[in-house]
C-alpha cells in the first residue's frame, strides 16, 4: 500500500460543492448536455451524518484524486471542508462511516490489482478529523485480511459501532486464504475471525449483538440465504432459487430481536422467526404495492419502527412488533430510486435518484414528512430532460424497457445490453450516465428485463447467447412497430458479455434489414484464446475459474464458431470497439485481433483504447472520450 498523506486543502474547485441547488444559476438548457457533463467532478458519495447530526463527512473527487471533506449543517451558506486526501490517483477511497463524534472510519483501495490473487491491497484507516491525525488498521500489503468489494460489500453501516467493525475477506495467514467475517477492533486493530465457510457470500448480516447470523450465497446455479443459530460454524438454508431467475427473495436485515428477519416477497415484508422450521412462510408486517422493489430496511434507535424505501420513490414505515399497514414518508421523492443510509433518532439520511435526475442526498424527518435537499452528487447535472418510460413484454422476447425524452416525438432504436460503463448494483429506475446519454440524445433505447447476462456465468456462454439471440430478434421485430420508435435499423450497444452478444447478433438481423451500428465495450472476440491464455498471470483466480465454468463446457469447434472474430464479413460498416488496457477479464489483445480481422475484411473499424481503464470505466477523461465517441459513431 503506498503511502497516504493528509492535505490541507483540495484547491479552489471546493466551493463549487457549497452552493444549494436553490442558490445556482437556473438557466433553461437550449441543447442536450455535453459528454463532459455527464463525468462533472466533483461528485459527492457516501454521505454519513455524525452521531450529534450537526456534522455531514462525505467522499469528493476532485482532479482524479479522492478526499474526505466535512460540513457543518449550522453554517450557511455551507462549506465543505477537506480533512483528508490522497496524494496518488490510484487510490480510491470508500466505506466512510463515523465511528464515534470524534472518528471516522475510511477504506482505501488501491486499484492495482495483486497478482494471482482475487483481492486488492486495501487499508483500513481510522481519522480524528479535529486532530489531524489517522491510523492504519490494518493494510492488505502485509500479513492481514483483505476483502474484495464486488463478492463482500466492504464494511455495512449496520456492523459498526465505536469499537470494532465487521468486514468479510480472505486472511492470507490462514491455509487456502480461506473466506470469513473479520471482527477488528477500532482501538488496538487486533482482528478475530468470527464467521467461517462464507466464501461465495455475496452479502451478510449481523445481528443487534454483531454477531453474523444470515448469509447471501451463490452455489453454483443456486442462490442462498443461510442462517446459523449460534457461533457455529454450520450454515442451515433457509430460502433457495435458481441463480439465472430473478430473486423471489429479498433479504432487508435483522429486526430488534436476534431472531427477527426481515424478507420482501413480491409487495409484501414478512417477518421470519429464526427460532422455527427453514420452511415457514413468515408473517406479513406490511403490503402495499409500493413496496414491490423495497431494498433497505433502517431499525429506529428505540427498536420500535422499521424503516424501508420503495423504488417507486416513496419511503415508509411500519411497526416492528405488531402487523401495519404501510406509510408514505417522502411525496416529493415519488417516481425516484431511494436508498435509506442513516436513522438518527428524529431523522434519518436517504439518497434519491432517477434516469433523469442524478443522486441527490436527502435529510429527512418521518413525523413531519420534511425533506431537505443537502447535496447533489452531480450539480451539473441537474437540468437533464425529463425521461419517460414504457413496459413491455412483446412475445417471443420477455420483459423489456423502453425509454424516450417525454413527449418527443419518434426516434431511431438503441438496443442496450448490460448498458453501463463500470460495475453497479443499481435497479433500473436509477440514474445510469450512459442511459440518460443516449436518450438526451434523442434515441429511444430499450433494455431487456430478464435472462440478463448474469445468468451465462452458472449456464455457461453458448448456450446463454443461443437462447437470448431469438428472443433480442424478436424483441427488435417487435419495438420497430412501436410509436415511440421508427421503422429503421437499430444500433446495437453492449459491455462485456453484452458486447458479445451485440456482435453474435449483427449477422442474425440481416432479414430484418441489418444494424446502424454497434459498440462493444470490454468485449471477448476469440473464445478460444481467452481459454488458452487464462493461465497468463495478469489474470486471477477467480477470474480463472470464472472463464472457465463460462467457456470449458464447448468444445473446440463450438468455440470457434461461437467467437466473432471468426465472421468479420458479416460485421456492419459502422463499428466502435472499446477496451480498458488494464482490463482483468479479457485481454486488451482481443480487441485489437479483432480491429485488425476487420480492417482485412474491408471494415474501418473504430478502435479506442483506454491506458487506464479495467473492466469498467469510471467517472472522468476515459468516459468522456466513449461517450463522445458513441456520439460520432451514431449520430445521423
Amino acid at each position: 500500500m503506498k503511502k497516504i498523506l493528509l492535505a490541507l486543502a483540495l484547491g479552489a474547485a471546493l466551493p463549487a460543492l457549497a452552493q444549494e441547488p436553490a442558490q445556482a444559476q437556473a438557466q433553461a438548457q437550449t441543447q442536450a448536455p455535453s459528454a463532459a457533463a455527464f463525468t462533472i467532478a466533483p461528485e459527492l458519495r457516501e454521505p454519513q451524518l455524525s452521531p450529534d447530526g450537526k456534522q455531514l463527512a462525505a467522499l469528493v473527487r476532485q482532479n482524479g484524486k479522492q478526499a474526505v471533506v466535512l460540513r457543518d449543517l449550522a453554517v450557511q451558506p455551507p462549506q465543505y471542508r477537506p480533512v483528508f486526501t490522497t496524494q496518488d490517483a490510484e487510490l480510491s477511497l470508500r466505506s466512510l462511516r463515523w465511528l464515534d463524534g470524534e472518528r471516522l472510519l475510511l477504506g482505501v483501495r488501491d486499484g492495482r490489482p495483486m497478482r494471482r490473487s482475487d483481492l486488492s491491497q486495501d487499508a483500513l484507516m481510522v481519522i480524528w478529523p479535529a486532530k489531524g491525525e489517522s491510523i492504519n488498521l490494518y493494510s492488505g500489503a502485509g500479513a492481514a485480511v483483505r476483502w474484495n468489494n464486488q463478492r463482500a460489500g466492504l464494511v455495512d453501516s449496520a456492523h459498526t459501532d465505536a469499537n470494532f467493525v465487521l468486514l468479510m475477506g480472505a486472511d492470507p495467514r490462514l491455509k487456502g486464504h480461506e473466506w470469513g467475517v473479520y471482527r477488528i477492533d477500532t482501538r488496538n486493530a487486533q482482528r478475530t475471525r468470527v464467521a467461517a465457510g462464507v466464501y461465495g457470500a455475496m452479502r451478510y448480516w449481523a445481528d443487534a449483538q454483531g454477531q453474523v447470523r444470515m448469509l447471501l450465497r451463490r452455489d453454483g446455479e443456486r442462490m442462498q440465504l443461510l442462517h446459523r443459530s449460534d457461533s457455529a460454524n454450520a450454515w442451515q438454508p433457509l430460502r433457495e432459487w435458481p441463480a439465472h431467475q430473478q430473486t423471489p427473495w429479498f433479504a432487508l436485515g435483522f429486526g430488534e430481536q436476534a431472531h427477527e428477519f426481515y424478507v420482501r416477497r413480491a409487495d409484501q415484508v414478512l417477518r421470519l422467526d429464526l427460532r422455527q422450521a427453514p420452511d415457514q412462510a413468515g408473517e406479513p408486517v406490511a403490503q402495499n404495492p409500493a413496496l414491490l422493489n423495497v431494498q433497505s430496511l433502517l431499525r429506529a434507535p428505540d427498536g420500535a419502527r422499521v424503516l424501508g424505501a420503495s423504488a417507486p420513490g416513496l419511503s415508509y414505515y411500519w411497526d416492528a412488533g405488531a402487523a401495519a399497514q404501510a406509510k408514505g414518508l417522502a411525496e416529493r421523492l415519488q417516481g425516484q430510486t431511494v436508498e435509506l443510509q442513516q436513522w438518527l433518532g428524529s431523522h434519518y439520511l436517504a439518497a434519491s435518484s432517477r434516469e433523469d435526475s442524478p443522486t441527490r442526498y436527502w435529510l429527512g424527518q418521518p413525523e413531519a414528512k420534511r425533506f431537505e435537499l443537502l447535496a447533489e452528487g452531480r450539480p451539473g447535472l441537474r437540468d437533464l430532460p425529463q425521461i419517460e418510460r414504457e413496459r413491455l413484454n412483446p412475445a417471443g422476447a420477455g420483459p423489456l424497457l423502453l425509454r424516450r425524452l417525454k413527449g418527443s416525438a419518434p426516434a431511431p432504436l438503441i438496443w442496450c445490453m448490460d448498458c453501463t460503463l463500470e460495475d453497479s448494483d443499481s435497479g433500473d429506475t436509477a440514474f445510469n450516465p450512459l442511459m440518460a446519454f443516449l436518450v438526451s440524445r434523442g434515441f429511444a433505447v430499450a433494455t431487456p428485463q430478464a435472462a440478463n447476462s448474469g445468468s451465462a456465468w452458472a449456464r455457461g456462454l453458448l448456450p446463454w447467447a443461443d437462447g437470448q439471440i431469438p428472443r433480442v430478434l424478436a424483441a427488435l421485430k417487435a419495438l420497430r412497430q412501436h410509436p415511440w420508435v421508427l421503422d429503421q435499423a437499430p444500433v446495437l450497444i453492449g459491455r462485456e458479455l453484452g458486447a458479445y452478444l451485440a456482435l453474435r447478433l449483427a449477422p442474425a438481423l440481416t432479414d430484418q434489414g441489418g444494424v446502424k451500428a454497434v459498440v462493444a465495450i470490454g468485449v471477448m472476440t476469440d473464445l478460444t484464446a481467452q481459454l488458452a491464455r487464462l493461465d497468463d498471470a495478469r489474470f486471477t483466480d477467480a477470474t480463472r475459474d470464472r472463464f472457465r465454468k463460462l467457456l470449458g463446457n464447448s468444445d473446440a469447434a463450438d468455440l470457434r464458431a461461437g467467437s466473432p472474430i471468426h465472421h468479420t464479413a458479416q460485421m456492419p460498416a459502422r463499428l466502435l470497439i472499446v477496451h480498458g488496457e488494464r482490463n482483468g477479464n479479457v485481454e486488451p489483445n482481443q480487441a485489437k485481433a479483432l480491429a485488425e480481422a476487420l480492417r482485412t475484411a474491408g471494415r474501418q473499424p473504430q478502435l479506442l483504447l483506454l491506458p487506464g481503464a479495467n473492466h469498467d470505466i469510471s467517472d472522468g477523461p476515459e468516459r468522456r472520450h466513449v461517450l463522445e465517441a458513441i456520439e460520432n459513431l451514431i449520430k445521423p
